[in-house]
């Protein structure tokens, strides 16, 4: 008996321990919200949304600056456009300037022409 009884105090006392043992572990366990299925869910979620977010940010940047090149190219071909009529205004302000001084010109050319056959009759 003195046998059995020390068998039965040993099974008890690791039976115990390991109890006790189990029993401080999930105690001290400490709990990560991270290895939450639902909270992981919606990490993957929040990922997938953030990684669409910048697709679409990219897509829309391109088009911003695709439609800004098309507008820079539209102002410089009007600011052409706009130099081009600016100088055929001046050229042709040089023109009729030179016409009307080639014009004035013959008209006093004449007009001497006329005063000096007066004189000379």
């Amino acid at each position: 008996m003195n046998l059995k009884t020390s068998i039965i105090v040993i099974t008890c006392t690791i039976i115990i321990t390991a109890a006790a043992v189990c029993f401080i572990t999930q105690r001290t366990t400490v709990y990560d919200p991270l290895d939450d299925p639902e909270i992981q869910k919606i990490i993957r979620e929040t990922e997938l949304k953030d990684s669409l977010n910048n697709e679409i940010i990219e897509v829309l940047q391109e088009r911003i600056n695709d439609k800004q090149f098309v507008i820079e190219n539209i102002l410089l071909k009007e600011v052409e456009e706009s130099k081009s009529k600016v100088r055929e205004y001046y050229i042709r302000k040089d023109s009729e300037s030179k016409y009307i001084k080639s014009l004035d010109e013959y008209h006093l050319e004449k007009d001497i022409n006329s005063k000096l056959r007066k004189r000379k009759n």
